[in-house]
């Protein structure tokens, strides 16, 4: 009999508890995005590849998926501060993929030398061979 109870308390608390987190709505959805938001910019100088990926999909969810849920019972204002997200994730994310791009012609440059002498090499040594 008290495992019985003790089921339906449980199964009661389940049910208030994912009742309330429906009940949060557009305020669950807004304060996951800000923690989102704020998880990137905390952690963007260590982002993998496979991290910003990540990063990107969570990012469509709130802004397209999510929002559509939501958007005609946003109040002005929080359309604003999604709106302001939604622009920081953006320049964060450019920021992030202008960097790799500076490294990566950085890169080929440091290894332009090298192609030029390789390639002068092997044409000196196919015009003694003639």
């Amino acid at each position: 009999m008290k495992r019985i109870i003790l089921n339906i308390a449980v199964i009661t608390f389940i049910i208030y508890a994912l009742s309330c987190s429906h009940l949060g709505g557009k305020s669950s959805y807004i304060s996951s995005f800000e923690r989102f938001v704020e998880k990137v910019t905390d952690n963007q100088a260590t982002y993998s590849d496979e991290d910003w990926e990540r990063a990107d999909v969570r990012f469509e969810q709130f802004a397209d998926t999510d929002y559509q849920k939501y958007s005609r019972k946003l109040t002005k204002e929080e359309k604003q501060k999604i709106g302001k997200l939604k622009g920081k994730y953006l320049a964060i994310r450019t920021k992030s993929a202008t960097n790799i791009l500076i490294d990566n012609i950085n890169d080929a440059l440091e290894q332009l030398d090298g192609v030029v002498e390789g390639f002068t090499e092997e044409l000196d040594n196919q015009d003694h061979n003639e």
